[in-house]
This record gives C-alpha cells, structure tokens and sequence, in this order.
C-alpha cells in the first residue's frame, strides 16, 4: 500500500476532500486520469480523496492508495494488450495455414498480433474511464499532529 502525506485544502460533499501533496516519482508514471490536478503555483499535487475520518479543513493527513486499483490499472493496460498480441498472433497464425489468403502465415501472424495489441490499448484507455473516479480515489488513513501549514510539512 503506498501511503503520502498532505494538507486539506477543501472539503467536499459525501465524505470527500481535496488534499494538496507534493508530487513524487510514483506521480509520473501513474495512470490514473482525474483522480489529482496541479496547482496553481505548480509545487503540488491537487488530489481528490475519501475522507473517512472526517478530518477538518487545514489538517494534515496521511493518505493511503490500496492496491486493488493499482492491479486493476495494471491489468487492463499492460496485460491486457499482451494476452491480444499472443492470441492476434494466434488467430493470425491458423487463419494463414489454413484460409487460402495468399499472405504467408507468419506475415499475417505478426499483422495480426500487432493490430489486437494497438486495439486492445485503446480498449483499455477507454476501458478505464467506464470505472467510476471514486475507484481510484485514495483514502485518508491518519490525522496528523502538527501545525498544517509550516514549512516543514510541505509548507502549503
């Protein structure tokens, strides 16, 4: 479970918040669309969270991402696109040998392969937005002690 540290800056309706993180190296290869924004002086990360806890504007928070979404993301775009490549190549492979095309079945296997593969990322783009946004919301897990809004805990 990957857990970051912020500062409320908004409280939304049914049991949400918008914490403000500073941006880590797991935020450049995340895949998850519309969860955080920038801000606007850039430095941090704008990120919309579950707010179990009820923790007040101003706190400072952990937050905690499980790894349900995590896997599913990795699933739908990572497995996905090679579970299509081996079976386009598959289906390309039998439809070579055994339909009088004209295309040698190794050419039509790698064509074929590699179209189901393309298809299936973009399936998988698209796919990921049809999950509600709140799926891949992650949540507060601790209120911290501390003045929220000092320099040494981010300075936000």
């Amino acid at each position: 479970m990957r857990h970051e540290t912020g500062n409320i800056v908004e409280i939304k309706d049914e049991g949400q918040a918008v914490v403000a993180c500073r941006p880590s190296l797991f935020c450049a290869r995340c895949t998850v669309l519309g969860v955080c924004r920038r801000a606007e002086d850039g430095r941090f990360r704008l990120v919309a969270v579950h707010n179990p806890l009820g923790a007040r504007l101003g706190e400072r928070v952990r937050l905690s991402s499980p790894p349900g979404p995590f896997w599913l993301s990795v699933t739908l775009l990572l497995v996905l696109p090679l579970a299509a490549l081996l079976l386009g190549a598959l289906v390309g492979k039998l439809a070579g040998a055994f339909l009088p095309l004209g295309i040698h079945h190794d050419l039509l296997a790698a064509v074929a392969g590699i179209g189901a593969m393309i298809g299936s990322i973009y399936l998988a783009r698209f796919g990921i937005r049809a999950f509600p946004r709140v799926t891949f919301m992650p949540e507060i897990c601790e209120i911290l002690p501390g003045d929220a809004y000092s320099e040494d805990n981010d300075g936000y």
